[in-house]
């Protein structure tokens, strides 16, 4: 994976059910690639300063990509800013839903 220097961004789509373990991998390598390059002593101010704004956005997406994986309820309905159910509202949205041996 590399970077390229883009004038006009570009939006990709990347199907991350099949993709998600492949484009952290890309990702850490390339976190590691510029934490190297903003580490270098030899490097100018210029080059320093792109390299640790690329580590910002890059430990940003790599987060968001693994909160994103969490597929608990309480972790879904986070995301999108719900919460759960009363059993009183569900009971009003839903009804009574039989339990094990009701049938």
């Amino acid at each position: 994976m590399g970077w390229e220097n883009v004038e006009t961004p570009r939006v990709v789509m990347v199907y991350l059910d099949v993709h998600r373990e492949a484009l952290l991998r890309a990702m850490h390598n390339e976190l590691d690639g510029q934490i190297g390059r903003a580490e270098d002593p030899d490097i100018s101010d210029e080059v320093r300063a792109t390299a640790e704004a690329d580590t910002a956005l890059l430990e940003k997406l790599i987060a968001a990509l693994e909160r994103e994986h969490d597929l608990s309820v309480d972790a879904m309905l986070a995301r999108y800013g719900e919460r759960r159910l009363t059993p009183e509202e569900f009971e009003k949205h839903l009804g009574h839903l039989p339990t094990d041996g009701e049938g």
